[in-house]
């Protein structure tokens, strides 16, 4: 009999796919990301940049400067790294259940869906506020810059309860 003959059983074909490195589907998988935009990533990036190229030019100029000044320079220069670090990894993820801003260097902040009473849309710039009490401070405040920012909105409306408040569309 050949090797390559149907198997005995039709019911039993290949396995299904398994996830090669062998670790258990993460709780992310569930959820629709929304990644930070290039251009609001470049921003502190060409910022730095701008800023290093400013030092070099003046540290030419004049030569190097005391330790005060230095020590500021290099920390506005550290700021500018965090800056395009933070910026760069920052995401909203929408799932049934919760939506949460996830950035490296902070804690993740997440507002359970179902609790939101009130969304506010702002107009004269972009971005969501989330209010789990209607008249209270802001839940979760998504900011500008994410990919895809109106099926970002549309998904967030659609996941709150119906009975929830959405304001500012205007």
């Amino acid at each position: 009999m050949d090797s390559q003959s149907e198997p005995e059983n039709p019911s039993e074909g290949p396995a299904p796919e398994e996830n090669v490195s062998g670790d258990l589907p993460s709780a992310e998988d569930a959820f629709r990301r929304f990644d930070t935009t290039g251009y609001y990533r470049s921003l502190p990036l060409y910022g730095g940049i701008g800023y290093f190229v400013t030092l070099l030019l003046d540290y030419t100029g004049k030569g190097i400067p005391g330790w005060g000044e230095l020590v500021f320079d290099f920390v506005l220069l550290g700021l500018f790294v965090l800056a395009f670090v933070d910026l760069s990894q920052r995401s909203v993820l929408v799932g049934e259940d919760e939506i949460r801003i996830v950035r490296l260097l902070w804690k993740d902040r997440a507002v359970p869906s179902g609790e939101v009473r009130r969304v506010h849309v702002p107009t004269t710039q972009e971005g969501l506020w989330l209010y789990t009490d209607p008249d209270g401070d802001v839940a979760l405040k998504i900011g500008a810059g994410h990919e895809n920012a109106d099926e970002l909105k549309e998904l967030v409306i659609r996941q709150i309860p119906s009975s929830a408040e959405v304001t500012g569309l205007g």
